[in-house]
């Protein structure tokens, strides 16, 4: 546990250890600033020498997590709850004004019409998401003095993930472009059944790995299967089916 010192004039310095604030107060050679962080400031001048100290952030969509460390000890760690009923609040403020324009009371015409968007704008839950990570940081460096700050952003490209080289008018429109889900796996399995390849009957879509045991709704996870393929296959994957190779076949079909 480390106590939050200030200088003389409001700088924040080095975190310094309980006894040795427990010393300084007692002396009435430092007072008391806050409890949450306890933090100190002293009385009397002193040098302003300090150590780098890195704050890092993990953004998170419920929590930000934040910690400052400085010879690789941490110093400071901490873990924020960031509000999730913005969006549900709007909507509220929404429905408010449409009720009160339906009111028999003084008319109010909407203004939506005549506003504008300012440039970077956000949405305003990611807007208070921003603002509250940053409000975070500056908590921090009001007692001690950063020099350097690591905020951790995990960006995914799910197709650059199954096909590294897919670019152009592929990464623009996918596999999907022009066709219906449905109408895409008939195409591709040239309307028969993925499994025992029975064509002029209905087909369903049916999943490799099914849902229960952790499938996505994926197109390269559904095929085209006929009824008693797919009450057969029940909750099996496609390997423990027996079909292995048919896993092989789903390659992107020609538009």
């Amino acid at each position: 546990m480390k106590v939050f010192v200030l200088s003389h004039s409001g700088t924040p310095l080095m975190p310094t250890t309980p006894r040795r604030a427990r010393i300084f107060l007692t002396t009435r050679r430092a007072r008391v600033v806050t409890h949450e962080p306890f933090t100190i400031q002293l009385r009397f001048e002193t040098t302003t020498y300090t150590q780098p100290v890195t704050v890092g952030v993990d953004t998170g969509s419920h929590t930000v997590g934040i910690a400052a460390t400085t010879n690789t000890e941490v110093v400071f760690q901490a873990e924020m709850h960031l509000r999730t009923d913005i969006s549900g609040k709007l909507m509220q403020r929404r429905q408010f004004r449409r009720t009160r324009r339906s009111r028999k009371t003084r008319y109010r015409a909407v203004r939506w019409a005549n506003r504008r968007r300012a440039s970077g704008w956000l949405p305003p839950s990611l807007r208070a998401r921003a603002e509250a990570t940053v409000k975070a940081v500056r908590f921090v460096a009001r007692v001690l003095p950063i020099c350097q700050i690591n905020v951790e952003i995990g960006s995914f490209d799910t197709q650059k993930m199954q096909n590294p080289e897919v670019s152009g008018v592929s990464y623009q429109q996918s596999q999907l472009a022009g066709y219906l889900l449905r109408e895409y796996l008939l195409a591709k399995w040239q309307r028969q059944c993925a499994y025992c390849h029975t064509s002029g009957i209905p087909l369903q879509v049916e999943h490799l790995t099914p849902k229960s045991r952790g499938g996505s709704d994926r197109a390269s996870n559904l095929v085209i299967a006929c009824d008693p393929c797919n009450k057969r296959k029940g909750s099996q994957t496609a390997e423990e089916f027996g079909y292995v190779r048919r896993e092989s076949r789903l390659c992107s079909c020609s538009a």
